[in-house]
């Protein structure tokens, strides 16, 4: 019996859970369909806003550790979840590059595109070469942009390897790179739901999420890279990855020893 009370209490919260979330993209939905009437300040902090609400009432709280410069940089982080954009641009107003596939999902995909996300199809050359005039575009417009360059999500419990390509926007740029590290932890599971891997489609990855007991993500911002440490795009991502790597092994082997 203590089972099925418990069952039920988890379907309630995934369905109140659900309900909020939705309510939340009509929102979104009618601010993007009338943005052309209100200012990019007015937009950005109202998608801040947004991506925040999203967040608490998926229950995952942010500790972020460290500060954003105030500069045009190019932010560079590990890849775990389709909320990694969300808890990025809840901190701070930036363009992302997201997969080409993103802009197929329903609903999600439509607000993607309305949102100034930059696509990619990371399998095919000639998209990433027409991604980096779009790039350079918002960082000359004096704003940052975000790409995760291991192309794909993991675990989180280690990170894949570096592709290099989109790193010629800082090079090109002469934009400073923001490492940041993602670290996420489940209230009441040892393996945290907000994984996305696999055959599981958001949908369902938002249904595991909704009937979880909520979590936190850690977001650690880095030593940033400056422009002048070099010209190669694969020193670059090596320096990137080695950055974002070393802070998943520190802060994971403190959170092993506490627990």
């Amino acid at each position: 019996m203590r089972f099925r009370w418990s069952h039920l209490g988890r379907s309630l919260r995934a369905l109140l859970t659900i309900t909020r979330f939705s309510s939340t993209v009509v929102l979104t939905l009618a601010i993007l369909v009338l943005r052309g009437f209100f200012s990019q300040q007015f937009v950005d902090k109202s998608t801040r806003r947004i991506c925040r609400r999203v967040l608490r009432i998926l229950r995952l709280e942010v500790d972020i550790k460290g500060d954003f410069p105030r500069s045009p940089t190019v932010v560079v982080s590990n890849h775990i979840s389709w909320l990694d954009p969300l808890v990025l641009v809840s901190q701070i107003d930036l363009t992302v590059v997201a997969k080409a596939e993103v802009s197929t999902w329903p609903i999600i995909g439509w607000i993607t595109r309305k949102s100034n996300v930059v696509f990619v199809d990371r399998n095919r050359a000639r998209t990433l070469t027409h991604a980096l005039p779009d790039l350079l575009q918002v960082l000359r417009s004096n704003r940052s942009v975000a790409f995760f360059p291991e192309g794909t999500t993991s675990q989180g419990d280690s990170v894949l390897p570096f592709r290099s390509s989109l790193f010629e926007c800082a090079i090109a740029s002469g934009s400073p790179i923001v490492p940041v590290a993602l670290i996420y932890h489940g209230n009441d599971e040892p393996a945290h739901p907000y994984a996305f891997i696999g055959e599981h489609t958001f949908l369902q990855s938002l249904l595991k999420i909704a009937r979880s007991g909520g979590g936190r993500v850690q977001l650690i911002i880095l030593p940033r890279i400056d422009p002048s440490f070099s010209s190669n795009r694969s020193d670059l991502a090596a320096a990137s990855y080695q950055r974002i790597s070393s802070a998943l092994q520190q802060n994971c082997s403190v959170i092993d020893t506490a627990l």
